[in-house]
């Protein structure tokens, strides 16, 4: 597959994963703040607002990054030499992904929260401070995943997941644990070619 992309759409892809995934711990980091501003606040009208304001957020900018950066990571890992599992890093920055949207999926809950400080008569009441704090833990670990994720891009460990060894049948070139390979600039003579050698050796005269 890594042949069906050419060197200007790689980088155009690569281009979009950097700046969709920058995009997405922004908006996560902008959900922590709001989250933790209406936690603190003395204010329910306030608390009740921010949690209105958060679905906009989530469906307008944390879905679609997200699932931008998921897709061109991916494709990326499919075309480059680091492939999705071949290494600890790129597997680990998959998995992290995964788990930044499961996370926003199962636990994030904003038109909850916005309903539970809402009375039935529609005017704003506060929250349970113990789910408020547990939604900003979980926007909370979503940043760490996030900026983990992001360090292992910029590091690159070279610990393999996946080592097949060397191809059988290709000789090493006198590594540890590998044959010793043909000296370098050796020209292999087939079984005909040397036995027509010898015989020219044999003809020519030597000097005296």
């Amino acid at each position: 597959m890594r042949a069906l992309l050419r060197p200007r759409t790689r980088k155009t892809v690569l281009v979009i994963h950097v700046v969709a995934s920058v995009a997405l711990l922004g908006e996560v980091w902008g959900l922590v703040l709001l989250n933790t501003a209406a936690t603190l606040t003395n204010d329910p009208g306030l608390a009740h607002a921010a949690y209105r304001l958060m679905p906009v957020m989530v469906f307008g900018g944390g879905i679609p990054f997200s699932l931008i950066a998921l897709t061109t990571g991916v494709v990326l890992g499919l075309v480059s030499q680091w492939g999705l599992f071949r290494y600890y890093w790129t597997a680990a920055k998959l998995v992290l992904l995964v788990a930044v949207i499961c996370a926003g999926m199962f636990l994030f809950d904003p038109e909850g929260m916005a309903a539970a400080t809402e009375s039935a008569s529609g005017v704003p009441v506060p929250a349970s401070d113990a789910r408020q704090w547990g939604q900003v833990a979980v926007l909370g670990t979503q940043v760490a995943m996030l900026m983990t994720a992001t360090v292992l891009s910029i590091f690159k460990p070279r610990a393999k997941l996946f080592d097949g060894g060397p191809r059988r049948g290709v000789q090493g070139a006198g590594g540890a644990g590998e044959e010793p390979g043909p000296a370098v600039g050796r020209a292999r003579i087939a079984p005909w070619q040397r036995s027509s050698a010898e015989d020219v050796r044999s003809t020519t005269p030597s000097g005296g």
